[in-house]
């Protein structure tokens, strides 16, 4: 997949952002009705700290939704191609897919969920390499992106600190809670062994702020309590949380979000939107 490298995008980033003022603010999504079925699609995964590495999302092996039979307004083609893919789209590289999720607009609050087998060896390995590498997936719903984390590297046990029982460092001193985090960073910056083991986020909740007919802003939350340990054999059982909220913000101002500095704060967000912003340039 061919995507801006981040040396392009710091050099374009100035017209980026002007180009989005003049282009976004008429950019107001489409008009749906109560009933009308409104797709999310898939777009790519890869590492936190390298977002021109990206691969199609199902390179990671999630489980396929089963859609909940109230919300089944039509037939849903788990992981099927878009068939409409715009110039933009096609040539920021994107390849989206369907989520598989059947999401109805302004919709009572609803939970999709799923299980994969048991993983296999090489499955379980793709779900470490994922966490360990921090790799983020993206998102689309109505032309808005959204981003999350598929998991992270965490002690065996899980919240030890909140148990009260203590950790220690190689020396044998006690690590106290808030510098744990820092100390295993450190530790990974410098290629040190640690003795984390790798954990994936199985609850998530993407929330939906509608404005009358249109989509306004979404949102996508991962729970820390869902985080599941990976290895070979076990099995994970993912839920996905839709929520429609309503706003009086304006569809006009939709992606002024998006050119947020505090939004923004990490190169990751600057390299993704200047590649996906293409998706609604034509």
């Amino acid at each position: 997949m061919t995507i801006i490298s981040p040396r392009t995008a710091s050099v374009f980033a100035p017209f980026l952002v002007s180009f989005l003022n003049l282009h976004f603010v008429e950019s107001t999504g489409q008009r749906y009705k109560n009933g009308d079925h409104v797709d999310l699609w898939v777009n790519k995964v890869g590492p936190y700290a390298n977002p021109q590495e990206a691969y199609e999302y199902y390179t990671l092996p999630f489980c396929e939704p089963t859609p909940n039979l109230d919300n089944a307004k039509k037939e849903i083609k788990f992981n099927e191609e878009k068939s409409d893919h715009s110039v933009g789209e096609h040539f920021g590289g994107h390849t989206l897919r369907h989520s598989g999720h059947s999401i109805i607009f302004a919709s009572k609050t609803v939970t999709d969920k799923c299980s994969t087998k048991a993983l296999t060896a090489d499955e379980a390995k793709t779900f470490t390499n994922a966490a360990s590498d921090q790799w983020f997936y993206q998102w689309y719903l109505d032309e808005l992106p959204v981003w999350g984390m598929v998991g992270e590297m965490l002690p065996p046990q899980v919240g030890s600190e909140q148990k009260g029982e203590p950790e220690y460092d190689e020396n044998g001193k006690m690590i106290s809670p808030e510098k744990k985090h820092t100390h295993d960073e450190f530790k990974r910056h410098w290629n040190q062994p640690t003795n984390d083991v790798p954990y994936v986020y199985t609850d998530r909740t993407l929330s939906i702020y509608y404005n009358q007919d249109k989509i306004v802003k979404i949102d996508l939350n991962s729970s820390p309590q869902s985080l599941a340990k990976v290895a070979e054999g076990e099995q994970l059982t993912f839920t996905l949380t839709v929520e429609w909220l309503e706003t009086k913000e304006s569809a006009h101002g939709r992606f002024d979000r998006y050119l947020d500095h505090d939004f923004f704060k990490h190169q990751i967000h600057w390299f993704s939107i200047f590649n996906s912003f293409m998706m609604v340039l034509f």
